[in-house]
């Protein structure tokens, strides 16, 4: 456990993140969900919380802002990610405001700014949303399951033409039912296959192959 920095000294938690590389911190709330979504979103490549802080200068006096998390995505976008359990959080014009003066510094630098709230992902504001965050609390405790390469070859040559089922996709891994669907968590976790988590998770749950990285992406550090 440790203090985060910013306006008020919070106590986190911390779990060990695929896309991190390590551990990520977040404060309580939603934070972790947020983290948890990331990992299985195959459009994020990389991501790191508390990834910096910024000294700031409003009406003459000096101010400092560290945000939740930076995110990278596929298509080579970096995106610096501000968490908030309501918009209620963000009426504090002084806050407000060095919020917006540390924006233009991240987007002068080739960063997207982007505050988000409980209600953007909490199950309370959609069914589809409750749907993502039971297959995510299901499929969250596989990420690390180990994957042999005969595996990940089995399931590309079932995807190479195009999209399949998980039910299929947990046959050609192999093994009971329960050993292949963690496997096939894992995968996602990887960016290896994309599992349609819209819906309920069931053996007819469509799967697709995700698209290799480009050549080059820019790097996650500011």
């Amino acid at each position: 456990m440790r203090h985060l920095t910013g306006r008020k000294a919070f106590q986190s938690q911390a779990m060990f993140l695929l896309k991190a590389q390590g551990a990520f911190h977040t404060e309580a709330g939603i934070e972790p969900l947020i983290a948890k979504r990331l990992e299985f979103d195959p459009a994020v490549v990389r991501m790191r919380s508390q990834p910096l802080r910024v000294d700031l200068v409003i009406d003459g006096k000096p101010v400092s802002y560290t945000p939740d998390m930076a995110v990278l995505f596929d298509n080579g976008d970096r995106a610096i990610w501000e968490v908030k359990p309501d918009w209620h959080h963000l009426q504090d014009d002084h806050y407000m405001r060095k919020l917006t003066l540390a924006a233009f510094t991240f987007l002068e630098r080739g960063w997207h700014f982007r505050t988000l709230v409980r209600a953007q992902f909490d199950e309370t504001s959609s069914e589809t949303n409750r749907i993502i965050n039971d297959s995510i609390s299901l499929m969250f405790p596989s990420r690390l399951t180990v994957i042999t390469e005969s595996q990940k070859a089995a399931v590309a040559r079932l995807l190479i033409a195009g999209s399949s089922t998980l039910g299929a996709v947990c046959a050609v891994i192999g093994g009971t039912v329960a050993a292949a669907r963690a496997r096939a968590y894992a995968m996602m976790a990887r960016r290896l296959i994309n599992i349609d988590l819209t819906r309920p998770l069931t053996d007819s749950s469509p799967v697709h192959a995700v698209a290799a990285l480009p050549d080059y992406l820019p790097p996650l550090r500011f």
